[in-house]
Parts: structure tokens; sequence; C-alpha cells
């Protein structure tokens, strides 16, 4: 904008005053502007991070409610089910059936290691091998392994482990199935057979080879 005025000799020095108190209040303006336009960026800025927490705040409660319909559905499962992370063994989350088949105590299970029911320790470290390798990626159907309960009792099961994200962590959920009592029947199979086995060959060699034998002789 452009402001003109009428001046006279005598009051130069008036007009430079009013020149700068003009200056000043443009600069003043502008000033006022800015801080405005800050102010308006500001409340927008603070609108989008409102947004983004109320965005924010309905993924976690759709996620509690996830996992809590999760939790539902794993205890309801009759199998013994536990989720533990993949880098630690560290038991994070493990249904009824498994605290009752590994007779552990809900208090504690939160402090358990996945490694501390496997008979053998390194059987851990190999099943994981083997997730990895296997054709269908981070998934191992039906590999049997011979467990241990707090008590010491051994007993045997078939577990199919399968990797995913827990807690935006890698872990894995495990399903275990007893076997112990197939494991007995298939040992008693095969001791009656190795006894029949031995059994045949004692009669052979007594019976027919004796037989022959004496055939043998008359011949």
């Amino acid at each position: 904008g452009i402001v003109l005025f009428e001046m006279e000799p005598k009051g130069i020095i008036a007009w430079d005053i009013l020149r700068e108190r003009l200056r000043e209040t443009v600069k003043g303006a502008l000033l006022l502007k800015r801080v405005q336009s800050q102010n308006k960026a500001l409340a927008k800025a603070n609108e989008e991070l409102q947004r983004e927490i109320s965005e924010r705040k309905r993924v976690e409660k759709a996620l509690r409610n996830s996992e809590l319909q999760m939790r539902a559905i794993l205890d309801a499962n009759p199998i013994p089910l536990v989720i533990y992370k993949e880098s630690t063994g560290l038991i994070l989350y493990a249904n009824e059936y498994f605290r009752k088949t590994f007779e552990l105590d809900t208090e504690i299970i939160s402090h358990c290691f996945i490694q501390d029911y496997f008979l053998d320790v390194t059987e851990v470290d190999s099943l994981h091998e083997k997730m990895r390798k296997h054709s269908r990626k981070g998934f191992l159907p039906h590999h049997e392994v011979c467990m241990k309960r707090v008590d010491g009792t051994v007993f045997w099961v078939v577990i199919s482990p399968q990797t995913l994200m827990f807690n935006d962590e890698l872990s894995i959920i495990a399903g275990f199935y007893d076997i112990t009592d197939r494991k007995r029947l298939e040992k008693e199979i095969l001791e009656i057979s190795g006894r029949e086995q031995q059994r045949l060959g004692q009669e052979l060699h007594d019976g027919l080879g004796q037989i022959l034998t004496g055939v043998s002789y008359m011949c």
C-alpha cells in the first residue's frame, strides 16, 4: 500500500517520526500475520495428532479385543498349545490344557522357558532349524519329540510348530499331542516281533535243522 502526505519544511522531523511509526506498525502487522499463520499450522498439526491418537487408541482396542478372542479360542482348544519367543524360548502364553499336561502353575508360567520341558535341550534348536528348511516356511507338521513334566515324568508327543508375530516379537505357537500310549504299543509290538523271530529261529534250529542234519547223514 501507499500513503501520501502533504509536507512542509518545518515538519520534516515530525514526518520522520510518523514514517518510523508506520514502518513499525507494518512490521508488527506482518509479524502478527506470521504468528496467526503459525497458530493455524499448529492447530492443524494438533488436530492431526489428535486424529492419530484416536486412531492409535482404536487400533490398540481392536488388538486387545483380537488378543482376547485369540486367547478364548486357544483356551477352548482341547489340545495343549503354547506361544514362546523364537529367540529365547520364553513362554508368552500357554492354554489350560498345556498347563495341565506339563503340570505347570499359572503364576509361574510367565517365567518358564520351553526348552525346560524338552528331554533333550538340543531338540529345540534342531526343531527351529527344521522349520526354517521346511518347504512350507515357518511350519513343521507332526514332529515327534520326547518331553518331560515338572516332576520329571517323560512322555512322547507330536509337535506341530508355526512361526507368528506375538506382541511385535517373532514367536512360535506349538500344539502338542500325547503319543505315549502309541509309542508304548510300538515298543511292545517290536518286542513281540523280536521274541517271535527268536522263537521261530530256535524252532528251526532245534526241529527242522536237526531233521535236515539227520537226513544228510543218512544220505
